[in-house]
């Protein structure tokens, strides 16, 4: 803790000596004394230690041996803590076998104070950068595995790594992407992943509000703030204290939340509607936009000094598009969130999806395969089919179109060809001859072109 001494473990049989180390340390550090390996070891369990300070002769039956064995046990106990061996056999084989048990420093006694005091400053630093090295890494770890992002494709994987990362930071967060990837939920496993997951996980969502109801919404008002105010009211900042507060959209923010929120990241301080006090606040901030930054800068509907503030870390989400092969473990992940686990995904139904373009991406497809897993069930089957599927956008989205630049050119030229010839056959009436001649093809050029459109088409009229 802030302001609490380094506690130094002193292990030595002989308490005078002891006794010149703790007095030698005592102005810098909390020193302890164990005269023998089993004393050491139940300090070392009971309390953190960031030095140990050993000698190697414990026993009188075992000499060195007690020592070198009580290093190995400590270093296996507490990987990250740093031990001196100070002692009399202080012979070259012992230094050896010292430094394998776990040791990091070997010291003939006696030693220099001034050496000793430099030797222990360096240890009880390297403590705990390494402590803190190793949380981190813990905190990777743990993080890493707890996070559920479907999928085996390289984008998954790596929004899964960069998910476990942003985890372990406390720096504002800029989540972007278009309307539907996920960046509530993203933020949300963030939130759930790192070290503030105990406190609440608040979101905002300032979009369609006023701008007053907006400021009230996150910043909280007295009663008589303004009209309607009839009581006073914790605004999003305060429940977030402790946790992680989520503003969704935030170039829907008014420019004067904009002003507000940037002086509450800096000073961690902000004063509600009304209000002449000043509330504190800690709380990680993480904002999302489906918007173009620059033209959002551009445009003045964000400020550029809060953008730079509210964007310390940028995490791009990618469309569905660019991950269609992740579309068998979305869709388990759809089912198992609706209770409709017992409903599989049909290959042709598979491969359907596989050709739809998602432009509302994982939003999208969970409204389209829920409702194709109910139609599924109603009709008495376990798996979806084709004619199941009912997607949202069949006019500008659905897979017998296409993108117009992901087809064969040939067949778009085919297409065209089809659609003119039936145009014209229609304004003459079906007649085969008045048409070839109005197209200036022959009859039977005509007649080909037409028969992907059936043979009642070439019907010969009067």
């Amino acid at each position: 803790m802030v302001g609490e001494k380094a506690k130094i473990l002193i292990v030595d049989d002989d308490r005078d000596l002891a006794n010149s180390l703790k007095d030698l340390l005592a102005g810098e550090y909390d020193p302890y004394w164990a005269d023998n390996p089993a004393q050491a070891v139940a300090a070392i369990k009971k309390d953190l230690f960031s030095l140990v300070i050993c000698d190697l002769a414990l026993d009188e039956k075992s000499g060195p041996e007690s020592g070198l064995k009580l290093v190995a046990e400590l270093a296996t106990f507490d990987p990250a803590l740093r031990i001196i061996v100070l002692t009399g056999h202080s012979s070259e084989d012992y230094g050896v076998r010292a430094l394998a048990a776990g040791a990091h420093s070997f010291l003939g006694k006696p030693a220099r104070p001034d050496f000793l005091k430099i030797l222990a400053a360096d240890g009880v630093s390297q403590t705990g950068l390494r402590r803190l090295r190793l949380a981190s890494q813990d905190q990777v770890a743990r993080a890493f595995t707890s996070i559920n992002v479907c999928g085996a494709s390289h984008q998954a994987e790596s929004l899964r790594r960069e998910i476990a990362f942003y985890a372990t930071t406390d720096s504002p967060l800029l989540i972007i992407g278009e309307s539907g990837v996920g960046k509530s939920r993203a933020a949300l496993l963030i939130h759930q992943a790192s070290k503030r997951s105990a406190a609440r996980f608040v979101c905002a969502q300032p979009n369609n509000l006023s701008a007053e109801m907006a400021l009230s919404e996150l910043f909280g008002h007295k009663k008589g703030a303004f009209t309607g105010a009839d009581q006073d009211r914790s605004g999003l900042l305060k429940q977030a204290d402790g946790g992680t507060l989520l503003i969704d959209e935030i170039d829907a923010l008014p420019l004067e939340g904009q002003t507000r929120l940037l002086g509450a990241l800096q000073d961690g301080r902000f004063r509600p509607l009304g209000s002449d006090v000043e509330v504190s606040s800690n709380f990680r901030l993480i904002t999302t936009t489906n918007q173009n930054v620059e033209t959002l800068l551009r445009t003045g509907k964000l400020r550029e000094d809060f953008y730079y503030r509210v964007a310390h870390s940028v995490l791009s989400l990618p469309p569905l598009r660019d991950r269609l092969v992740d579309l068998p473990s979305l869709f388990s992940q759809v089912m198992a969130d609706s209770g409709e686990s017992f409903v599989a995904l049909g290959e042709a139904a598979l491969e359907l999806c596989q050709r739809y373009k998602w432009r509302g991406n994982l939003r999208e497809f969970a409204a389209v395969v829920y409702q194709g897993a109910a139609r599924a069930r109603f009709a008495g089957r376990s798996e979806i089919l084709p004619e199941d599927l009912k997607f949202l956008t069949p006019s500008e989205n659905n897979t017998d179109r296409g993108d117009l630049f992901e087809r064969p050119f040939h067949e778009l030229v085919e297409k065209y060809k089809r659609h003119l010839a039936v145009e014209a056959l229609a304004k003459h009436q079906g007649n085969l001859s008045r048409t070839a001649e109005a197209l200036r093809i022959d009859r039977a050029t005509l007649r080909k072109i037409l028969m992907a459109e059936g043979n009642t088409l070439l019907e010969e009229k009067p």
